[in-house]
């Protein structure tokens, strides 16, 4: 367990370690759900490794001071001599843009939602359709009227033939 969180903590993926400790990531999962100690110390590697990008990404993203110690070897018999050195690193603009999109998603993505509410039901409600229905068959009847009466006008209809059809 102290193996893989401190593995974690270097930043190993599930990926990495199972292929470290020689299993497969089914195995290393089963492990995971298997042992809650296990699972605890990833877990909290994890965190460490994550909180130590988080607080690297925030100092680039500002550019904080750097300091380093430099350590002289000098002749002298008195030894080493430690000397500080400051200098100032410009902000990343990448990292200020990655920190805005992560902290403050709604004002800085580049994806826009669009949120649009459908309507699933699109046809009406039983009763309406038949009354379109029996509107529509009234208005079939009356044009088949109004033709047959404009043949028979016409000629076209053989009155005797039609009423025995009608027989």
């Amino acid at each position: 367990m102290d193996q893989a969180g401190r593995l974690a903590k270097l930043g190993l993926t599930d990926a990495e370690q199972a292929e470290f400790f020689q299993v497969s990531e089914r195995c290393f999962h089963g492990w995971k759900k298997a042992h809650p100690d296990f699972l605890q110390a990833l877990t909290d590697g994890k965190t460490v490794a994550d909180a130590r990008v988080a607080d690297s990404l925030y100092r680039s993203a500002v550019g904080e001071h750097l300091v380093a110690e430099v350590r002289e070897v000098r002749e002298d018999p008195d030894g080493t001599t430690t000397t500080r050195t400051v200098s100032k690193a410009a902000p990343s603009v990448a990292a200020g843009i990655f920190w805005l999109k992560n902290r403050r998603p709604k004002d800085w993505r580049d994806k826009v939602e669009v949120q649009q509410e459908t309507n699933l039901h699109v046809f009406p409600p039983a009763a309406e359709l038949e009354a379109l229905h029996q509107a529509a068959m009234a208005r079939a009847a009356e044009r088949a009227r109004m033709l047959v009466g404009r043949r028979e006008r016409l000629g076209c209809i053989d009155l005797e033939h039609r009423e025995q059809d009608a027989d």
